[in-house]
């Protein structure tokens, strides 16, 4: 039982596609952690042939048997990828990690911890961001809204409290709807969280965090960290950050970007019910997730595609 009192292992998964040239400091930054029980998958998504090398001869060069490199036979986009390394994971919980961006010493150990708190059960942790110029200087201590929130509804202090007793500062349930996390290299998910929800089609959009992070808050719930614990990388090729910062009340998102929370919610859960996921919950709790994420024309399609599935969900129907 002693190995039980210990921070158990955790795997990192970091999608490559032609970012050869930022990938090392990502990867260094995972071997410098302050908790050194994990393993890191690094998915290369059918980079071209030049990036592919470099990636290789970086791999090669760190020389850590921690850190292991596979490859897609197509490019299949970000999101897909994270489930085809998630195959080759041998632990319990999951991080993600961009290659453009980078861990702080003690993101794996705080992370665990929140996870491993005595109180309550998460599918999905989160921590807040800082941001940096790639190739350049820190411009941020905070990326998400959660301590100027916990200001404005005095809530700084048990927030605080909560995290020098229980390892999280906040707990979001399943139900609470809005976004609430950073971006993909924030997360650390629960091994089982992210089974529930492996897609078994082939999804239309690359952003990770907006289905991975979303669908299992649906279903297990958020933890906050309200500490920086990981850093975004701005630059030119970001794809859902503007690579300009300069005020908290400024558009980061570039025009035209399309939000696809609603569509990431539906293939969520879609998968989850493919997945057998109903069978874990009341017929009751189910609806109040239901309602609180999906419009009306959504649910209605979901309460029948339940009660087809079976008849312990017949109580759906009649509300």
């Amino acid at each position: 039982m002693a190995e039980l009192t210990e921070l158990p292992k955790c795997s990192i998964i970091i999608t490559h596609f032609e970012y050869s040239h930022v990938v090392e400091h990502a990867l260094q930054s995972v071997i410098d952690q302050d908790h050194g029980d994990f393993e890191c998958i690094v998915i290369d998504d059918c980079s071209d042939d030049a990036h592919r090398r470099k990636l290789e001869d970086i791999v090669r060069r760190l020389g850590d048997a921690r850190v292991a490199l596979i490859s897609t036979a197509r490019n299949s986009g970000q999101t897909e990828a994270v489930f085809t390394a998630l195959r080759h994971c041998t632990s319990e919980f999951v991080a993600l990690l961009d290659p453009d961006d980078r861990y702080d010493r003690g993101f794996l150990r705080s992370m665990l911890s929140a996870h491993l708190n005595r109180v309550q059960i998460a599918a999905v942790a989160s921590c807040d961001m800082g941001l940096y110029r790639l190739g350049g200087t820190l411009l941020s201590r905070v990326f998400s809204r959660f301590a100027r929130d916990s200001e404005k509804n005095k809530q700084a202090q048990q927030h605080a409290e909560n995290l020098a007793k229980y390892g999280y500062s906040a707990y979001f349930p399943p139900w609470h709807a809005g976004w609430l996390w950073c971006s993909t290299s924030s997360l650390m998910f629960r091994r089982d969280a992210l089974e529930i929800i492996r897609p078994s089609k082939a999804l239309g959009y690359h952003q990770v965090d907006a289905y991975c992070a979303q669908g299992a808050h649906m279903f297990g719930g958020t933890l906050f960290v309200n500490r920086m614990l990981s850093y975004r990388g701005l630059h030119e090729r970001n794809l859902m950050h503007t690579s300009r910062l300069f005020s908290a009340y400024q558009q980061r998102h570039e025009l035209g970007t399309h939000n696809i929370a609603p569509t990431a919610k539906r293939d969520a859960v879609q998968a989850f019910l493919a997945n057998g996921g109903y069978k874990l919950f009341q017929p009751g709790r189910l609806l109040k997730i239901f309602e609180a994420h999906l419009d009306e024309e959504t649910l209605a399609e979901f309460v029948e595609l339940l009660a087809q599935r079976t008849s312990a969900v017949d109580g759906l129907t009649r509300r």
